[in-house]
């Protein structure tokens, strides 16, 4: 369920990773496996039940897609699709009721 450049980074494929860090720059396929935790994490909250896991799954999403936030490009092709999933974690976590 997550995009060819996860299955690259997490894979075990030398070649297919190598190929990705040509495509998309080094130093920005360096720190990906963030972004992919993040959309992972994403996609968990979505059909998380419990209410703290979802916070604390919320929280994360939203630390992963930041910590890529402040270290890619602005120019960068995945740059607008943290956002974005920066901008969903943090609406659904907007949206949970306060308290337990």
């Amino acid at each position: 369920m997550l995009p060819d450049y996860c299955q690259a980074r997490f894979g075990k494929d030398e070649q297919l990773k190598k190929a990705f860090a040509q495509q998309l720059g080094r130093s920005e396929f360096l720190h990906i496996h963030h972004h992919c935790i993040g959309l992972n994490l994403l996609n968990r909250a979505k059909v998380t039940l419990d209410k703290r896991l979802l916070r604390y799954t919320l929280q994360q999403a939203i630390g992963e897609f930041g910590y890529v936030l402040n270290r890619w490009p602005d120019d960068f092709p995945l740059t607008d699709e943290a956002r974005r999933g920066k901008q969903s974690a943090e609406m659904m976590l907007q949206r949970m009721p306060k308290g337990r």
